[in-house]
């Protein structure tokens, strides 16, 4: 992918921990200001234990185990902050002594008005949301998924003096993208 100077790079061992972030990792963490996720606090845990939805964990571990069989994978996802959007880019490799080496880099970052749902330092209640990690749609209801802009109108959350949490799933067209990707990949192996 690139020589991993600008990118996002962690491992994971046969048990599926985390073993190793390189210094972009926590550069990234300390500037979105979530101590909880630097090294200190992710090495020796399951990657699991940071994956909450069922369909998204599902699709990692057939992922990783294709991997584990020397197959790569790539694939495209977003990774938004409050004003940027990044579409970024994963190779997902095997390593040594059967290691797991995941590394991401931006493909393209464009400027947006600042997003207020996705600022890390907002004040939250205990509603959830769901924002695919491919997308970053956020779902407002049974299989309707909006860019966060509409779905923070169409669900009224500024009405509310504490924002919902987000956590992470996937749409069903997402989905079906990475598994086509996935099957394509496998294919040309």
């Amino acid at each position: 992918m690139t020589d991993g100077q600008h990118s996002i790079i962690y491992r994971i061992n046969l048990r599926d921990e985390i073993l190793f972030v390189n210094d972009i990792w926590n550069q990234v963490v300390s500037a979105h200001s979530d101590s909880s996720l630097l090294e200190q606090n992710i090495l020796g845990r399951a990657i699991w234990e940071f994956i909450n939805d069922n369909l998204t964990r599902d699709f990692y571990k057939e992922i990783i185990q294709s991997v584990r069989r020397n197959k790569p994978a790539r694939f495209n996802f977003r990774c938004d902050s409050p004003s940027t959007r990044r579409l970024m880019e994963m190779d997902i490799t095997r390593q040594t002594n059967e290691q797991v080496q995941f590394e991401s880099k931006i493909i393209r970052a464009e400027k947006r008005p600042f997003q207020r749902m996705l600022d890390s330092g907002a004040l939250r209640s205990d509603k959830i949301i769901i924002s695919c990690s491919w997308c970053k749609k956020v779902n407002i209801e049974k299989d309707i998924w909006l860019e966060i802009e509409d779905a923070v109108s169409a669900m009224g959350i500024f009405e509310n003096a504490k924002l919902p949490n987000i956590s992470h799933g996937i749409c069903k067209e997402c989905y079906k993208t990475c598994i086509r990707k996935l099957d394509e990949e496998r294919e040309a192996l």
